[in-house]
């Protein structure tokens, strides 16, 4: 006997489900693994060794500092941001050895400012805060409560108050970004899962004109995602905010398409007569349905799972995640909707009329549509396999990049700051050279290397602001011996060299310059280090950017191999299921094409691949295959009864497809939605998704079809 048909084993499956979910999401948080990674760990190791708490943010002051009105005015801000609760220090050139009498304008020609801290152009004061609230927390998601809005507030305040009227001020640094991107994707994250969720609810109510079976279809999606979300942290995954940002999501568009399938499916038993009640009818429809939708689970789980192959931990993780998700959101959809069918939900389903979506409410126009490419099937069969080819071809010229500006909302403040500081200062984010040399090699020897770092480090155009032990010993005067750098007070010494412990740092600055730009960058740099190394001596390029920048662009090559992967192991697979080569091979074009067009036009208005676009790709792949699984059952069950293979594809697709379509309409409407978004980021996901999904129901109605009838085995026989 089913599980359906038992409901309180299903009901006692589901509890079981549920605590352990409860007990996950009320439970610690896993470890973020991200930070496992040895640029993570060098770079963390460096901050606290070196007690880089000025890398907390910047206040960026843009105009003319050096007047005396404005070096006022400046001042008196300096100190009211100082005052501030939450702020332990800001770091002024006035502050420096030998300046403390110095105004801006002298500031501005000193070794360790000119050029780094003081310009033409205006000032960066770096600002340390207090309680740690600029430490990397949890990836970029998990932001402190927000100091960056009263802060600027206050600097302004005291600017024009001072007589700073020409002045403005904004917060940048690294801890400024990153919240910034938290707070916007938190908001942006729950703002779109509710309104995906509602559109998808208001379109099954359109296609089934029954709040009954709308409600039917919108909630075991629901408890896929309670689900999901909750047994994941049970075992110790889906700790870093990528995945938590994702994870529900894909939840939702699996779960949604599976039981979209399945209520369809139920109305259709009720209205041919194969069933008396909600109860019956959701036997009828898993008897006919489950298998197709435990396959699609199947190949989306194994095209996630693929990625644990990757190199890097996040991506294992988030491809453990994502296939762990898929898998219990089929439970949940199969446990929950034969429930849910036996309640008052699963009764009068008798009343409820089937979406018509097969042509004939719209004047016939898909069933001619279908008609028409089924006439020529080769030709509509090499047509798309053409298509294919070339999209892939074109797809291929894209390149990996990445910019913070794409996480931060288009306009906001925080935005326009990291803009204008790039432009007008060379950047904000900051990196460094990091020297550890043995008690054998001498203080002239680690002298030269550190001049001969400073000069490398200059020779790149798009670092800014390089300074280092040498450039303390310029300003203190050209006879400065190594030794004197004992007499610069701690505070300032501290975050350039410790002579005790034997290592140094030099300093510079970056601008968003994007990751396909600054990867160059970092390695040109390493490769004249590796050319002033000595015997005895250490030298690295680390820093919180640099490790972010290099595992960003290790996790996208990463998915964009492990989306290759998981497309050929998703096609062998089909093939090992339907026991036949002939319909393994059949999916290949309907699945890669809309893959293919998606990236070519991505390639095309000169947009490029990072995360974001990735995932989306993946999370369309497997909606694609969903879709593609369910014709090719439907055909394998009509072909037995057809004598003819055209006519038995044109009924599998006329079967199939008011599922497909409602499932098209509601996952491209969610998607659609997200163009709406304040970030560049969230918007070439929604647009990126929502093209593929609609270009793979194309390809599923129109290409499908021919393929399998060209592929149509003798006698009907669709085994290879």
């Amino acid at each position: 006997m089913a599980l359906s048909e038992r409901p309180r084993w299903s009901l006692a499956l589901l509890a079981v489900l549920l605590t352990l979910a409860v007990l996950g999401l009320l439970g610690d948080a896993p470890q973020d693994r991200l930070q496992d990674d040895s640029g993570w760990s060098q770079a963390q190791m460096t901050r606290e060794e070196f007690e880089l708490d000025w890398d907390a943010g910047f206040l960026a002051i843009f105009g003319d500092v050096t007047g005396p009105a404005e070096e006022a005015a400046v001042r008196a801000m300096v100190e009211r941001v100082e005052a501030l609760p939450w702020v332990a220090d800001v770091s002024a050139p006035w502050d420096l050895p030998g300046l403390s009498g110095a105004s801006l304008q002298e500031a501005s020609t000193h070794e360790l400012v000119g050029g780094t801290l003081v310009g033409p152009a205006g000032a960066l004061f770096p600002l340390t805060l207090e309680k740690g609230e600029a430490a990397w927390a949890s990836f970029l998601y998990d932001s402190d409560p927000d100091w960056r809005g009263p802060t600027r507030e206050a600097a302004q305040e005291a600017l024009d108050a001072s007589g700073g009227q020409g002045l403005e001020v904004g917060m940048s640094g690294l801890a400024a970004v990153v919240e910034a991107q938290g707070t916007a994707f938190e908001g942006e994250r729950w703002r779109f899962m509710g309104f995906g969720a509602l559109l998808g609810f208001l379109i099954a109510s359109a296609a089934f004109r029954n709040v009954r079976a709308t409600f039917l279809a919108g909630l075991p999606p629901v408890f896929g995602v309670v689900l999901s979300v909750g047994l994941a942290r049970f075992v110790g995954l889906g700790a870093d905010g990528f995945t938590t940002i994702v994870l529900p999501l894909l939840v939702l568009t699996i779960g949604f398409a599976d039981s979209l399938h399945l209520v369809v499916g139920m109305v259709k038993a009720r209205s041919d007569g194969h069933a008396e009640d909600g109860a019956s009818a959701a036997s009828f429809a898993l008897g006919e349905l489950v298998w197709p939708c435990a396959l699609t689970s199947l190949t989306t789980a194994i095209g996630f799972a693929s990625l644990s192959l990757a190199g890097h931990s996040l991506v294992v993780e988030f491809g453990l995640s994502c296939a762990l998700a898929t898998a219990i959101t089929f439970v949940a959809v199969i446990l929950v909707t034969p429930l849910l069918a036996r309640t008052p939900l699963g009764g009068r389903l008798d009343a409820v009329r089937p979406p018509r979506f097969d042509g004939e409410a719209s004047g016939g126009a898909v069933r001619a549509l279908v008609d028409a490419s089924l006439r020529r099937p080769r030709l509509v069969a090499v047509i798309g396999l053409a298509a294919t080819v070339a999209s892939v071809a074109v797809a291929s010229g894209l390149r990996a990049d990445r910019l913070v500006m794409t996480d931060l909302a288009e306009g906001s403040e925080a935005a326009r700051t990291l803009q204008r500081v790039d432009r007008e200062m060379g950047g904000v984010f900051p990196i460094q050279v990091r020297l550890d040399w043995e008690e054998t090699v001498s203080s002239a020897e680690i002298r030269e290397i550190v001049e001969e770092v400073e000069r490398a480090m200059g020779q790149e155009p798009l670092f800014a602001g390089v300074v280092g032990p040498a450039g303390i010993l310029r300003a203190i005067g050209p006879a400065a011996s190594w030794d004197m750098l004992r007499l610069v007070p701690e505070r300032w010494r501290k975050p350039f060299i410790d002579l005790e412990t034997r290592r140094a740092l030099v300093h510079a600055r970056v601008p968003d310059a994007g990751s396909a730009a600054l990867i160059p960058a970092f390695e040109r740099t390493r490769e004249r280090l590796v050319g002033i190394v000595r015997p005895g001596c250490e030298i690295a390029l680390v820093g919180d950017h640099v490790a972010y920048l290099e595992t960003v662009d290790d996790v996208t090559r990463d998915l964009a191999w492990s989306l290759a992967l998981a497309a050929v192991l998703i096609l062998v697979t089909l093939a090992l299921a339907f026991r036949s080569w002939r319909l393994g091979l059949a999916s290949v074009v309907p699945n890669l094409l809309p893959l293919g067009v998606s990236a070519a036009g991505l390639a095309l208005t000169g947009g490029h691949v990072d995360v974001s676009t990735l995932t989306a790709l993946t999370l369309s792949l497997g909606i694609a295959t969903d879709d593609t699984i369910h014709v090719l059952a439907r055909w394998e069950r009509t072909r037995i009864h057809c004598a003819s293979a055209v006519l038995a594809a044109r009924a599998a697709i006329l079967r199939t497809l008011p599922a497909l379509t409602m499932t098209t309409l509601t996952l491209t409407a969610a998607f659609g939605q997200l163009l709406t978004s304040a970030l560049p980021t969230i918007r070439d996901f929604g647009l990126l998704a929502g093209i593929t999904l609609v270009v793979a129901f194309l390809a599923d109605v129109l290409l499908l079809p021919s393929i399998l009838v060209v592929l149509d085995a003798p006698g009907g026989r669709t085994e290879g």
